[in-house]
């Protein structure tokens, strides 16, 4: 399947796990009529993910910036289970801060919208992971990507999401 683009509309029967609603939803019970920015990621506590790329989103969700630019809510998603997420969004001040903390150790999204999985074994992170990107849905419809390739943090942080994407 091609990666996601804009103007694609995510099925809303998509299944994730999100810590909110303490186990599995759909995209379209989360984020149905909302703008969201989604942020995918290849995995829970890696180094860049956990260091360079969410802490970006937690900042901006906190100090009202994507909020300011328009954003009804901003998610966190990792090809990662329940458990592991729930460690993450903690670990990291994701969820105190508002942040959707998502999973989706099932692979239903990251296929559905193209992004893996992906081996990345060279990374010593193994099969099963997801492409690293941002994208933003207007009730479910893409109407902005960021993509990154291989391992890169240099286009979806979430500057790049207010910038490209903000009201």
């Amino acid at each position: 399947m091609a990666p996601v683009k804009v103007g694609d509309k995510l099925s809303p029967d998509t299944p994730v796990w999100a810590q909110s609603a303490g186990g599995g939803t759909t995209l379209g019970a989360l984020f149905g009529g909302k703008r969201v920015v989604l942020v995918g990621f290849p995995g829970a506590f890696t180094g860049t993910c956990t260091g360079t790329h969410l802490p970006t989103f937690v900042d901006a969700w906190k100090d009202g910036s994507l909020k300011a630019a328009g954003f009804d809510a901003c998610a966190a998603l990792a090809p990662d289970t329940g458990p592991v997420m729930t460690a993450w969004g903690e670990a990291t001040g994701a969820t105190a801060a508002g942040l959707e903390v998502l999973g989706d150790a099932n692979q239903a999204y990251m296929k559905a919208v193209g992004l893996g999985p992906l081996d990345w074994a060279e990374h010593f992170m193994g099969p099963g992971r997801m492409s690293r990107h941002a994208i933003v849905l207007d009730d479910l419809t893409v109407t902005w990507t960021a993509l990154e390739d291989g391992g890169a943090c240099t286009k979806s942080l979430a500057a790049d999401v207010i910038a490209g994407a903000g009201k």
